[in-house]
Parts: structure tokens; C-alpha cells; sequence
């Protein structure tokens, strides 16, 4: 029986190290529970782009790609259209 005992004995010190293992473990998975609960679970905010962009001179235009070229030209000319169209509408400019 004493043979017996002594791994028993054993068994049961790495029983009692194992239970203070998961003790321990459950603490923190319970701290790691708490954090993430008291996290925000929507992102929100309000944005705004504007972008700008000058340019001057036709020498900037014969320096471009010919798709981005036609690209900005169809843009400058719808913007100066829009312009002359809301700011005098009886000039009869057409861009």
C-alpha cells in the first residue's frame, strides 16, 4: 500500500498546481472579458474632402498623359460652364 501512496501523493501536489493554473487563468480570461465589454462597439464621425486643384498655364496640360489631359479639361470646362451658368446667367458664355 505504501507503494501505492507515494504516486498518489504525487498526482495529487500536480492536481492542486494545475487548479492554481486555471485560478489564475480564470482571473485574467475574466479581466480580458471585462476590457473587451467596455470597449465601443460603433466608430463614428463626420468627414469632409475637398480636394483643389490649381494649375497654371497650358504648359501644365501639354505635359500630360493624354487621358488625364482630356480628363481635367472636361472637368475645368463643366466647372467654368457651372460658374458663368449660376453667376451670369445672361452672358451667354458657353464653355
Amino acid at each position: 500500500m505504501a507503494g501505492f501512496a507515494q504516486p498518489v501523493a504525487g498526482f495529487t501536489t500536480a492536481g492542486q498546481q494545475m487548479a492554481q493554473a486555471f485560478n489564475v487563468f480564470a482571473g485574467n480570461a475574466t479581466a480580458l472579458a471585462t476590457a473587451l465589454s467596455a470597449m465601443p462597439r460603433t466608430l463614428t464621425g463626420q468627414f469632409q474632402h475637398h480636394v483643389t486643384v490649381t494649375f497654371n498655364g497650358a504648359e501644365v496640360l501639354s505635359k500630360l498623359s493624354p487621358e488625364i489631359k482630356s480628363m481635367v479639361t472636361a472637368q475645368v470646362r463643366k466647372s467654368l460652364g457651372q460658374v458663368f451658368k449660376e453667376q451670369m446667367p445672361d452672358a451667354g458664355v458657353k464653355v
